[in-house]
């Protein structure tokens, strides 16, 4: 069933969309270290494999960044990432 909603001038729903999107493999990151089963949050072994991977290998990426920059502290959030992070 469809309810429509009312617009809100400068609120663009794509917007909002992505933004959920964008921080949904850091609650499953976030509820795994919780020690909820992937069962529990609805989501295969594999996606749970797959979410511990890609925040080990950023981990490793900000590491080498790191010692590359000297042992300069981390860099913002905002910093380019690889597509396929």
């Amino acid at each position: 069933m469809f309810l429509p909603t009312k617009r809100t001038d400068g609120v663009s729903t794509s917007d909002l969309i992505v933004r959920v999107l964008r921080g949904y493999d850091e609650y499953i990151w976030r509820n795994l270290q919780k020690k909820y089963t992937p069962e529990e949050l609805g989501i295969s072994q594999e996606y749970a494999l797959y979410v511990k991977l890609k925040r080990s290998y950023k981990n490793l990426a900000n590491k080498r960044l790191v010692a590359a920059q000297g042992g300069k502290p981390e860099p913002p959030k905002s910093a380019k990432v690889p597509f396929w992070i």
